[in-house]
């Protein structure tokens, strides 16, 4: 698509070595229009929201609500996600609409970013996702529940759920600092700190410059320092 290079700077096979390295992106996007119509307008469109969720641009949901609509699920999977950062609370209904997706991408990714957004009208959809069909769901849910202030210690789903997760630290992404972040903080919600601060600190070993390390531990150690004094 060269008017993608023209639009966001993303290189197009047109301009390429091999074709028409002495044109612009310009000169291709027009005869590209002449010959095919404007057949390049829809994936500019999703381009160029995604370039501006990217950059925080809060001008970027409309786009990506559109990209919700989507015959690909890659598209609405990346939309979904790209919503979660943006702090626009009006897409919550949209993204709670999302968790009932036929693919699994799409639900997990909606299911972080109602997480991330903090809206608490997405308790009952989070919680009705805790035994999803798809661990990458499952093992989502509970952390997007923690993040709205909902933490259920009696409920097996959600036991299951943060069971499923420390299985997929414990195997497939043992070496994801992200993941053993998360679990760190799954041990300190349950006052588990020495599990606690065992997971943050495999963190610094995995990735030494991650900046939420350090604050991570202080955190954990005021919180052990005053339960000991309780």
């Amino acid at each position: 698509m060269p008017q993608n290079t023209v639009v966001n700077g993303v290189p197009n096979s047109c301009n390429q070595s091999a074709c028409h390295i002495d044109q612009s992106a310009q000169w291709a996007s027009s005869w590209a229009t002449k010959w095919y119509g404007n057949y390049q307008d829809g994936e500019v469109a999703r381009s160029t929201a995604v370039v501006l969720a990217q950059k925080g641009d809060a001008g970027a949901v409309d786009g990506l609500v559109e990209m919700l609509k989507e015959g690909s699920s890659v598209w609405r999977a990346t939309a979904a996600g790209l919503l979660g950062g943006l702090g626009d609370v009006r897409v919550v209904p949209r993204l709670i609409e999302m968790m009932d997706d036929g693919h699994a991408m799409v639900r997990m990714k909606a299911t972080v970013s109602l997480g991330r957004l903090g809206d608490v009208r997405a308790i009952p959809q989070l919680i009705k996702a805790l035994p999803d069909s798809a661990r990458a769901v499952r093992v989502q849910a509970p952390f997007a529940l923690m993040d709205l202030g909902y933490i259920d210690q009696t409920t097996d789903a959600f036991q299951k759920a943060l069971a499923g997760h420390r299985e997929v630290v414990a195997s497939v992404q043992s070496d994801d600092p992200g993941f053993h972040e998360s679990l760190g903080q799954v041990y300190e919600h349950q006052g588990q700190f020495d599990a606690g601060a065992r997971e943050f600190q495999i963190v610094a070993k995995l990735d030494p410059g991650h900046p939420e390390t350090k604050a991570d531990l202080v955190r954990l150690q005021k919180e052990r320092d005053l339960f000991a004094q309780m």
